[in-house]
């Protein structure tokens, strides 16, 4: 079933596969499927919507480009989770690639940088939101902020 832009996206699926073709998302967002890629865009979408009072109308637009930036950058956090839950009863403390390494301080998560660039999008666009209830994942929720935000 296609996305319908105002209806359950912001982003179109041809917007969302230019934004992560740019960036070192684009192996993992190329790798899903046209299915699992509109299926997480509709719960970026959903977790956006029912998290925050929107500066605009979706239905009648035009929307932010900092409002889809946030909806891809959520979408590949969404798609991200079902490898994430399989990691149970363990926190992620450290990312290494190459010479490369992020160390996260204790209580702080690998997606919060993520969540705080995503809020401060929608906050540029006129968005309030409270993540409090937006769903379960890590990066719509407020709790383990890291202690440097990260913006735009």
């Amino acid at each position: 079933m296609s996305l319908t832009p105002g209806v359950d996206t912001f982003a179109t699926l041809a917007e969302a596969n230019a934004y992560h073709g740019g960036r070192p998302s684009a192996e993992t967002w190329a790798a899903y499927d046209d299915q699992k890629r509109e299926a997480c865009l509709r719960a970026a979408y959903d977790r956006i919507t029912a998290a925050c009072t929107l500066g605009f109308d979706p239905a009648t637009g035009p929307t932010p480009q900092m409002v889809k930036n946030a909806q891809c950058e959520l979408a590949l956090q969404v798609s991200k989770l079902e490898e994430v839950e399989e990691i149970s009863g363990s926190e992620v403390t450290a990312l290494e690639a190459g010479p490369v390494k992020f160390k996260f301080q204790p209580g702080t998560g690998a997606t919060d940088g993520v969540t705080n660039l995503i809020k401060s999008w929608l906050a540029r666009a006129g968005c309030s939101c409270d993540w409090s209830g937006a769903g379960s994942s890590s990066a719509g929720s407020s709790e383990n902020q890291p202690s440097t935000v990260i913006t735009p």
